[in-house]
């Protein structure tokens, strides 16, 4: 599975989390080119073209903003 770590979660918990899903390849925004500063809603479409399976995210608003709702389903 391939995971993506927004920014809204610390870089550091990269390692941890890749230490916890060892089968699991665990990317951070932080860490792709040209991916640092992107929208949530642009991120969500820019992470399924890139066959990311799971975002992850520490943002606890996204579920009260309908277009981010939206971008997530």
């Amino acid at each position: 599975m391939k995971l993506l770590l927004d920014e809204n979660v610390p870089r550091p918990m990269t390692e941890i989390v890749r230490i916890l899903l060892k089968a699991h390849d665990v990317v951070h925004v932080h860490d792709l080119k040209g991916w640092k500063g992107t929208k949530d809603i642009e991120l969500y479409a820019r992470a399924q073209a890139e066959d990311f399976d799971v975002v992850i995210t520490n943002d606890t608003k996204q579920l009260s903003r309908p277009l981010e709702v939206a971008a997530i389903a």
